[in-house]
């Protein structure tokens, strides 16, 4: 009925959680997903802040995983391509597929973090997204192993061919939050959809997948059905321990997202207004209230995810377990009370 990964989206403490000691204990519970029936490990790029900024390149940490498991499937979730020349990226992507035996899929997003775009001198405005479907392009035709000639507005191309070989074309996924046209072209390419139902408003998402759903389908691509939902987990038999363990994590994890609109503020009024209001306003009780993480009871958990699947035809769910400083050995309990309850009962098999 469902498929179930592993989401690793550090949100540390430096004083509290050491670099080596978050990619440590996240390797161990990627070899201990798989052991428990999680079928895929996937993880993010952010930069300068501790909202994700443990993971400037997520290949790094897919490699190391990769190592570590046999059959789970590797996936950037996602990287962000203006912030790689797409030579660079389209190679480094290719070497980690190798290293990962082809188990790597590929998730890209735009970004929207300010801080981020003007670190890497890079525009926000109408420039973002159309150099994110330009260099998309172009990195898909790097992995037709050809040598690539290629004008665009953005990246020019003359005679080069990437190494190593791309085995294969890779599953393709593209994260999407609010844009209807960002759901409509996703659908019409034929790319799966990262999304992270925490920030969205639910009618106004469910819509979006329509879009999406129907662009897929009239662009010849079959049955839409590589659509992935992005949820913080937290499971214990006892429903209010659940709650207890998982707040504070949660809080400092929404407490980092906030602290990514202190950068120039003056200057980026729009995401003040926009982004950072909306996760203001998202409280704790909010996000268990409306069924925005899978915190709680087995059987709560499991009422959830089927109301995913009634409401939007979710199948898909890629949990972060040790989220915000979340202790190693929680985590895994929960992946364990997890798997026992809601994996071996209810995963597609």
């Amino acid at each position: 009925m469902f498929n179930f990964g592993l989401d690793f989206f550090p949100v540390c403490d430096p004083g509290k959680t050491s670099g080596e000691q978050y990619f440590q204990e996240s390797l161990k519970l990627a070899a201990e997903g798989e052991r428990l029936g999680f079928t895929s490990v996937k993880t993010i790029e952010h930069h300068a802040t501790d909202y994700g900024g443990y993971s400037p390149n997520p290949l790094l940490f897919l490699c190391a995983a990769a190592q570590r498991t046999t059959a789970m499937k590797l996936i950037t979730g996602c990287v962000v391509p203006a912030f790689w020349h797409p030579v660079k990226l389209a190679g480094e992507l290719a070497m980690a597929d190798a290293l990962c035996q082809g188990r790597l899929e590929v998730g890209f997003a735009r970004g929207f973090l300010p801080h981020e775009f003007e670190l890497f001198e890079r525009g926000l405005g109408t420039e973002r997204a159309l150099r994110f479907r330009e260099a998309i392009d172009l990195i898909k035709k790097f992995w037709s192993n050809e040598s690539v000639h290629f004008a665009g507005d953005y990246y020019q191309i003359e005679g080069t061919t990437v190494y190593p070989p791309m085995a294969r074309m890779p599953n393709i996924w593209i994260a999407a939050t609010h844009t209807a046209n960002s759901f409509k072209w996703a659908g019409a390419e034929g790319y799966g959809l990262l999304l992270v139902p925490y920030v969205s408003d639910f009618e106004d998402l469910r819509a979006k997948i329509d879009i999406y759903r129907r662009a897929y389908t009239e662009a010849g691509h079959g049955e839409p059905n590589k659509i992935t939902f992005t949820m913080h987990a937290c499971v214990h038999a006892d429903r209010d321990k659940a709650i207890a363990l998982a707040r504070e994590p949660l809080e400092r994890y929404l407490r980092a997202f906030v602290g990514t609109g202190a950068f120039k503020p003056e200057e980026y009024q729009a995401f003040q207004d926009t982004v950072i209001r909306e996760i203001k306003a998202l409280t704790y009780e909010r996000i268990i209230e409306e069924k925005r993480s899978l915190i709680g009871t087995p059987e709560e958990v499991v009422e959830t995810l089927h109301y995913y699947r009634e409401f939007f035809g979710a199948l898909d769910f890629s949990l972060g377990f040790n989220f915000g400083d979340m202790p190693y050995g929680q985590a895994l309990e929960s992946m364990n009370v997890f798997s026992e309850h809601v994996i071996q009962p209810y995963a597609v098999v």
